[in-house]
């Protein structure tokens, strides 16, 4: 029977668990606190199925744990959304049988916020990866992805939706095919990678003063509802952008100038103008006012 460790958090973690599997033992769950609703979820399936599960950092509990196993070697450990980066240590401990599934077509966007950076770097296309964890960052040999194409996605949020259900079926190929995989080096010609910071998205504001696409890719890219939205500046104060138009409409004055038709404000950057809807408590602040400037 094989023997696993899982890491995680999220929507993923949560479908994960919910498979039905044969000849495989979960010895222990590691999760990550979200503080969304999907905490309670784990936590409660896991009691329900009767699996050890920790809070604790998987660096530093997880040695002791597995020295207390019988034949640790047939241990794997696979990662699944978990926010921490798993040391050198414990990898050679579990001799490498260890494994993640990260939400980007790697080698692209290693690192954090996959989804929002595959928007912003305009690429035409992500995906999501089934890997070796190594001492790098998500540059572990390639076991199996899956290619997506973004121009089918309006939101950050239809993204992940959509990758937490590739993610599931690369997790049930994991299980299924445990010590058999063949593996493919990465090409690092194009790699690309994102730290923490790279992402303020709590000051993250709309720049009229580029094209459409740049902006477009950038609605989308926060766009990832009920928790977050794309935000705009007007009067010293900050508004949400709850929805956008994804057509090209003609110019008709300088960036960040917007005039307001029907519930919907028509805002120009550098090339062309966009339709979006804002939050409603703008109607506060521009009262009467159909012709409006929007900070760039």
């Amino acid at each position: 029977m094989n023997k696993i460790i899982i890491c995680g958090s999220g929507n993923l973690l949560h479908r994960c668990l919910k498979e039905k599997t044969k000849d495989l033992d979960i010895l222990k769950v590691y999760c990550n606190k979200t503080n969304y609703d999907t905490d309670y979820k784990i936590k409660n399936l896991l009691i329900e199925k009767k699996i050890p599960y920790s809070y604790r950092s998987v660096n530093k509990y997880l040695k002791k744990f597995i020295l207390g196993q019988n034949k640790s070697d047939n241990i794997s450990l696979i990662s699944l959304q978990y926010k921490n980066i798993i040391n050198q240590e414990i990898i050679n401990l579990l001799k490498n049988k260890i494994y993640n599934i990260h939400f980007s077509y790697l080698p692209k966007n290693r690192g954090c916020y996959p989804i929002a950076h595959s928007f912003l770097d305009g690429s035409n296309y992500s995906g999501v990866t089934l890997h070796q964890i190594n001492k790098g960052i998500d540059d572990g040999d390639i076991i199996k992805q899956i290619k997506l194409n973004l121009s089918k996605f309006k939101s950050a949020k239809e993204l992940y939706i959509k990758k937490t259900i590739i993610g599931l079926s690369l997790y049930k190929y994991f299980i299924n095919n445990l010590n058999k995989f063949t593996y493919k080096k990465q090409d690092n010609t194009n790699a690309t990678y994102y730290s923490k910071k790279s992402i303020n998205f709590a000051n993250s504001y709309t720049n009229w003063n580029k094209n459409f696409y740049e902006i477009l890719n950038f609605l989308k890219a926060m766009n990832f509802p009920p928790y977050q939205y794309p935000k705009l500046r007007y009067n010293k104060s900050n508004f949400e952008i709850i929805d956008f138009d994804l057509k090209k409409y003609k110019k008709f004055s300088f960036p960040g100038y917007a005039i307001r038709k029907k519930g919907f404000f028509y805002v120009n950057c550098i090339d062309a103008t966009i339709k979006i809807k804002i939050e409603k408590k703008i109607n506060k602040f521009i009262k009467n006012k159909d012709n409006l400037i929007f900070y760039i």
